[in-house]
């Protein structure tokens, strides 16, 4: 009888699952995207559907919501005006008696342009693919990297460079800008743009990055 069973060997999914977790600590991601990638023993893994961010929409979801509960107040208030529990006119009747007394004239005319142009936004926006969350790093594994990490590590970067005082970064995922407040060293600038550019070299499609700096005077 065999008393000793050797582990099993993990199989390529489990390999490239666990590569997408890999990030060095000291925020490189070319180590970690290089570690991410050798990971895995089998072919590379199928390319998995980009992370993307919340619908457009979702906003408008929550106001269609409380308009229907509205809508629903107005029926129940209606509902009672009819069986004689609460006094006073009907407000859908109220209503659709105001909208038959309008007649043509600019503020209807405006209000209907206004209502088109509604309806043409909503349907755009609901057309409107949702926006990438994440960025591709460079490897045979899937990882990403969220757009607010990206910030961070550039800030993280630019912190290091001497004669930087104070580092922030805003942008998109396509282009950062990098606005440090610096000692009034020579070429500050262009360390600061180097160091940033090598911290998101692992990016499949690193951003472009621009720099602006200002002197601290106190």
């Amino acid at each position: 009888m065999n008393l000793y069973d050797p582990p099993p060997t993990p199989s390529p999914e489990r390999q490239t699952s666990s590569a997408q977790a890999v990030v060095h600590p000291d925020g490189d991601l070319s180590r970690a995207a290089s570690g991410a990638g050798s990971a895995a023993d089998g072919p590379p893994a199928a390319r998995a559907l980009h992370p993307r961010g919340s619908a457009g929409l979702s906003l408008l979801g929550v106001v269609l919501a409380i308009l229907v509960i509205g809508l629903g107040v107005v029926a129940i208030h209606d509902a009672a005006v009819a069986a004689g529990w609460l006094d006073g006119p009907a407000w859908v009747a109220e209503a659709a008696a105001w909208v038959g007394a309008l007649t043509r004239s600019l503020a209807t005319a405006l209000l209907s342009l206004l209502a088109l142009a509604v309806g043409l936004w909503l349907l755009a926006a609901s057309l409107r693919p949702r926006p990438r969350s994440a960025v591709p790093l460079r490897a045979q594994s899937l990882v990403y990297v969220t757009s607010g990490d990206a910030a961070r590590l550039a800030v993280q970067a630019a912190d290091r460079v001497d004669g930087v005082l104070d580092a922030r970064v805003s942008g998109s995922p396509k282009a950062l800008t990098v606005r440090v407040q610096t000692t009034g060293a020579k070429e500050v600038d262009q360390r600061v743009q180097g160091a940033v550019q090598r911290s998101l070299a692992a990016f499949e499609a690193p951003p472009s990055v621009t720099v602006r700096s200002t002197r601290r005077t106190s």
